[in-house]
């Protein structure tokens, strides 16, 4: 796990600002959602967050290291959307420990950490179903985990959707 700290993150698209200097911090180990309207600056967030994005201003920092010049596959960190990057050949289980298995993780520390996330997302005990399986509202949860297969428990949705009990909601918009 890590800290991750966001600090006045600036990014532009000509003359739309997508994020006008947000900060924010997530914990180690902390779960937190990020929720607004389209165009809000959630994708632009993360994407800048996994490196997809270079911010105009501002620093990313992961452990207190800027990773502003970090590429992509260094930073271990995954960012997957909604129903789009599951894979329909894998169940539940499978789905949300492809991150730790492409990364070598070991089987007892896979399984420790899916258990923990499924019990996190109210999927524990459909481990074994195939995304189509699951309802509609439960398809969108195991994304968060594939997410976070080293680094801290990311989630997010582009529905509207109201933060469970838990987890921590925190906002970044512009």
């Amino acid at each position: 796990m890590s800290v991750v700290e966001i600090d006045k993150v600036v990014k532009r698209y000509g003359s739309v600002t997508a994020l006008g200097g947000v900060s924010l911090t997530f914990a180690d180990g902390e779960l937190f959602g990020l929720l607004g309207p389209s165009g809000s600056g959630k994708t632009t967030l993360l994407r800048a967050i996994a490196g997809f994005v270079k911010p105009d201003k501002g620093q990313i920092r992961l452990d207190g290291r800027d990773v502003g010049r970090t590429p992509v596959h260094r930073r271990e960190i995954g960012m997957v959307f909604r129903n789009y990057a599951l894979f329909p050949h894998l169940n539940v289980f499978e789905n949300v420990a492809f991150g730790l298995s492409v990364r070598g993780t070991r089987k007892a520390e896979q399984r420790k950490r899916v258990d923990e996330i499924l019990s996190v997302v109210r999927l524990a005990g459909m481990e074994r179903r195939n995304p189509r399986q699951l309802a509609g509202s439960s398809s969108a949860s195991p994304l968060p985990a594939p997410s976070s297969p080293g680094r801290s428990f990311c989630s997010w949705t582009n529905r509207s959707a109201r933060p469970t009990s838990t987890c921590a909601s925190r906002c970044g918009s512009s």
